[in-house]
């Protein structure tokens, strides 16, 4: 491949890491909202329907509707957690086009003949070649990625915890949801018996 293919290539490469970093990133951000979003309409109709001034039975039914918002909730955290994976990994692949290219560039000082930072001869900080130490180097593309997914440093493993925090928010609203409207219906249907 000649030097120019390998710049057009670079150059892709790095319009793709920077497209899949964003939109991993956008993942987060819309989950995030509309988690929240959900959240607090389900307080907020929990609240209003405990307000109300109707029987049990029928805030019983009305809050056993509820129950849709959780589950709703479970399908989007689902569907976020498995885009956000594939946008990061896209993201950790494109990077090691990135590598293997910067690996046949020459060096530095070849390059620049004016150096800004006299005290350092490489690109990149002490603390990345600490620990590009600590993690080696890699055999091939899905080696790196499977690394880049599971090192509590970077990324993804870092913003994947948001996942967790949301799916138990919406089992514990499940949960709270469905007693709730047992325990309404059970004491609008023993208010009937006494009635009776």
């Amino acid at each position: 491949m000649s030097n120019l293919e390998l710049l057009e290539l670079y150059k892709k490469a790095q319009d793709d890491k920077k497209f899949n970093a964003d939109k991993a990133w956008e993942t987060i951000k819309f989950r995030t909202t509309i988690l929240s979003t959900f959240i607090t309409v389900t307080l907020g109709l929990l609240s209003l329907i405990n307000s109300l001034g109707i029987n049990a039975v029928l805030k019983s039914f009305l809050t056993a509707v509820l129950v849709i918002f959780p589950v709703i909730m479970l399908e989007i955290i689902s569907v976020g957690e498995t885009n956000f994976k594939r946008e990061c990994e896209r993201m950790y692949e494109a990077i090691t086009i990135m590598m293997k290219i910067e690996d046949t560039f020459p060096s530095r000082g070849e390059l620049n003949q004016h150096n800004r930072f006299p005290d350092e001869d490489k690109y990149l900080p002490r603390r990345y070649e600490e620990e590009r130490e600590e993690m080696g180097n890699w055999k091939n593309t899905e080696e790196y990625v499977n690394d880049m997914l599971s090192s509590p440093h970077h990324f993804y493993r870092n913003m994947k915890r948001i996942f967790p925090i949301f799916r138990d928010v919406s089992y514990f609203l499940l949960s709270i949801i469905s007693l709730w409207a047992l325990a309404l219906f059970v004491i609008g249907i023993a208010n009937v018996h006494v009635v009776f």
